[in-house]
């Protein structure tokens, strides 16, 4: 993955990099840039604006600001007389709708500034119309500037409300031929005819993230592995992170702290039906026990294995769903690595709902072990398998249309072969209308010592490694002679990059220039790229970061990082992964946003609730059951089986929330205290002497008595006259009943306290966690 490289080239590549960020900086600097007061990018709406008509094309104004804007101008109609209303409306709607004009940061002198002005800038002819008839309206549209100094002449009035640069202020920008040439013609949004993107911060301190995607449940969570084994919880929706981790590997994960080292916790796919089953998959290194047995490949091997990549199931927590069950692990498969690098750790299910495997070719340089061409091993390889069937020897099952099953020496679990190092492939969401191209995948295989390539993935593909190096040849002795090869569909050579991260496509609503596009990047020299197909050919592109002058608001123009991975939330949105030290000890790694901040979609349609609490669905124990015929087992002994999804009635309790829980808790409660209070009044009705007994309802002649009422009677007991209380003669006697009156007290507490803690069940869970992370045991997820 990381092999074969040195800071030192990092920081020759960049250089030329700042280089090549500067020109573009200063061509984009001559002409202004069209941007909003929350520096992003203008945008089309999507439902035409009514009041502020003239920016329905594009502008910074959804149908949302559109009819806030309106009520507010209603709201200043009705507070004026008609007489000096007429003159004044025209230019009142001019002014409020300056806050939906494309370059609204730069009217309201927002840009480089810490806090933007709270009246569009206007032209000096414009500015002495409004005054001389509508100065006395100002106290409506901004009071701070209806001050009678400020309004006592026109010149220290149009004065205040200039702007610093002239070509922006209202309304000579609309005839400003080098500004309006920024703008698409109707119906267009303003493109980005450089293609340069931003970065916004997500979260910092965090130790060498290498993953982060959702797990498709609805709840707008975004998973994210550090390389040591923890995975943080993000949630898109309320911005928010959890502060434990949903899942803490590290304990079991192989890793050092050691600068590129490519062993760790790699890859984590979620099951297709998470929302119901709770299943995930992990794919994570782990030292060897030293007395396991070496495949054929690697018994005259000079070297010791001693490190082993491991697939596992494990299952969400049936209390936490933001909690993994770590008793719930299941080793489906482990390969022996000869080799501490080229550990692959791509794990994803494609749209046939099968597991793919993406696994190294075990290390060393040029492949010693000919793993890649060699189909009986997994190293090198492309697996694919069905989890949600099982035999009796392996807890999977090989799907029916692997290419190579019942071809002697090839294992059936082999999908396509012939990869290095993969890291990192995306899957295509397809287009958000018609669904086209929905389920391809693209990943970037890490090269030797000339080439980086970005391979489709194809079902029993051959894609060379290690005759062949991109579309060159490596070993010239089998070039050419392995049969049918599987080119990529692009490739780059080390004077550009040394390291490709592979990306992910864009399908998401926020920047609609990126859809479509394959984004990934260089890992050693920080860039980033952009593939497009159009016709079934592949148009590779550079992206580079946009710099200061557009990225503002908090967001980032420029790294000096590590580029680790990408991620994918469920909305479809791209992030970034990044490390300045690239040491899973060290807490410098970022997560960032990926924002375009020259095109925009409409914020009404891409929003989404932020405090949407999307309840998610607790999974259910499964069962065993017979599979269907149609499966292909892995093994010709015994018949296949499937786990069941069948629900059994003492699995019900396990659907329920905690408050759900509650709620029934307290209906119990209140039943228990309606029993006892019916049996204390047919008690209190037999006790007659010593009580009263008093009816709401006629008493049968036929009551004997001393026995209970009929159950139409309502009884009210009460008790006796109380005799008057003794004097205390001693003072022994004083303290004995003080004594008593504190052991009730006491006692009455001590009771109240075990109510308190029966009815909270996860107080004794709370307390004993907070035992254990003050001892060390067990801390909040992250680096303190």
């Amino acid at each position: 993955m990381w092999s074969y490289h040195s800071r030192m080239t990092l920081i020759q590549n960049n250089s030329h990099l700042a280089i090549a960020a500067l020109l573009s900086l200063a061509l984009v600097s001559v002409t202004g840039h069209p941007q909003c007061l929350d520096f992003r990018a203008p945008f089309k709406p999507d439902a035409p604006l009514i009041f502020c008509s003239d920016y329905s094309h594009v502008g910074c104004c959804s149908s949302k600001d559109d009819d806030r804007l309106n009520e507010e101008y209603d709201y200043i109609a009705s507070q004026v007389n008609q007489s000096e209303w007429g003159g004044c409306s025209r230019m009142i709607k001019e002014i409020l709708c300056q806050k939906c004009s494309p370059y609204a940061a730069h009217i309201y002198d927002a840009e480089g500034t810490s806090k933007a002005r709270q009246f569009p800038g206007l032209c000096s002819a414009f500015c002495h119309t409004f005054y001389a008839q509508c100065r006395n309206l100002m106290r409506f549209l901004n009071p701070r500037l209806a001050s009678k100094q400020l309004l006592a002449s026109a010149e220290r009035f149009c004065e205040k409300l200039s702007l610093r640069d002239v070509d922006y202020c209202y309304p000579d920008l609309l005839t400003n031929p080098m500004l309006q040439r920024n703008l698409q013609p109707a119906g267009q949004v303003p493109g980005n005819a450089s293609g340069c993107l931003c970065l916004e911060h997500v979260k910092r301190s965090l130790a060498n993230p290498l993953w982060a995607r959702h797990a498709g449940d609805g709840s707008g969570r975004l998973f994210v592995a550090e390389q040591k084994g923890r995975v943080h919880i993000y949630n898109t929706r309320s911005k928010r992170w959890n502060r434990f981790c949903f899942l803490d590997l590290s304990k079991q994960v192989a890793v050092s702290n050691r600068a590129m080292d490519e062993r760790g916790f790699l890859g984590l796919a979620f099951h297709p039906s998470y929302a119901t089953n709770g299943r995930f998959f992990v794919y994570y290194s782990v030292k060897t026990r030293g007395d396991e047995p070496v495949p054929p490949e690697l018994q005259d091997a000079e070297f010791s294995v001693d490190t082993k990549i491991r697939i596992s199931e494990l299952r969400v927590s049936l209390e936490d769903p933001d909690r993994a069950d770590h008793k719930s692990e299941q080793v489906l498969l482990e390969v022996l690595q000869p080799y501490h690098n080229h550990n692959g750790g791509e794990l994803m299910f494609g749209v046939d709902g099968y597991l793919y495997i993406f696994i190294g070719d075990g290390g060393g340089g040029g492949d010693p072990l000919d793993a890649g061409q060699n189909r009986s091993t997994f190293l090198g390889k492309v697996l694919r398998i069905d989890v949600d069937f099982t035999d009796s020897i392996k807890p999977y099952v090989i799907p029916p249309d692997n290419p190579f099953i019942g071809q002697d020496g090839v294992r059936p679990e082999i999908y396509a072969y012939g990869v290095r190092n993969i890291w990192r492939c995306g899957m295509d969401r397809g287009d958000r209308k018609t669904g086209e191209f929905r389920g391809r995948i693209l990943c970037g295989d890490v090269g030797q010592d000339q080439y980086e390539e970005i391979d489709l993935l194809k079902k029993g593909a051959n894609y060379g490694w290690n005759s062949r190096e991109g579309f060159e040849c490596y070993n010239k002795e089998t070039c050419g002679s392995i049969g049918p090869e599987e080119l990529p569909v692009y490739a780059y050579s080390h004077t550009i990059g040394k390291s490709v991260t592979g990306g992910v496509f864009y399908r998401g609503c926020e920047n609609p220039a990126l859809d479509g596009q394959y984004i990934y990047g260089d890992y050693m020299s920080s860039r980033l790229f952009s593939l497009n197909e159009s016709g079934g050919k592949w148009t590779n592109k550079d992206v580079s970061l946009c710099g200061p002058q557009l990225c503002q608001g908090g967001l980032v123009g420029h790294i000096d990082e590590y580029i680790m991975s990408f991620g994918e939330d469920e909305e479809g949105e791209i992030y970034m992964l990044t490390s300045y030290s690239s040491k899973s000890g060290t807490c410098d790694g970022k997560l960032y946003k990926i924002v375009d901040p020259v095109t925009r979609g409409d914020p009404v349609h891409c929003e989404t609730d932020s405090t949407l609490k999307a309840r998610v669905r607790l999974p259910l124990k499964w069962r065993v059951r017979k599979a269907p015929a149609s499966h292909t087992s892995s093994s010709p002994q015994d018949g296949n089986r499937t786990l069941d999804d069948t629900r059994d009635e003492e699995q019900k309790r396990y659907r329920l929330s905690i408050h759900e829980k509650s709620r029934r808790r307290k209906r119990r409660q209140r039943k228990r205290r309606k029993q006892k209070m019916s049996a204390a009044s047919s008690r209190c009705a037999t006790r007659e002497d010593k009580t009263e007994t008093h009816t709401f309802a006629t008493i049968s002649d036929e009551t004997p008595p001393n026995k209970t009422l009929k159950s139409n009677t309502s009884v009210i007991c009460k008790t006796s006259k109380k005799k008057p209380r003794k004097r205390l003669k001693s003072s022994a006697q004083k303290k004995e009943k003080s004594a008593r009156r504190r052991k009730r007290r006491r006692q009455r507490l001590l009771k109240k306290i075990r109510k308190e803690r029966k009815r909270n069940g996860r107080r004794k869970k709370f307390k004993k966690l907070r035992n254990k992370m003050l001892k060390g045991e067990e801390e909040i997820c992250g680096c303190l």
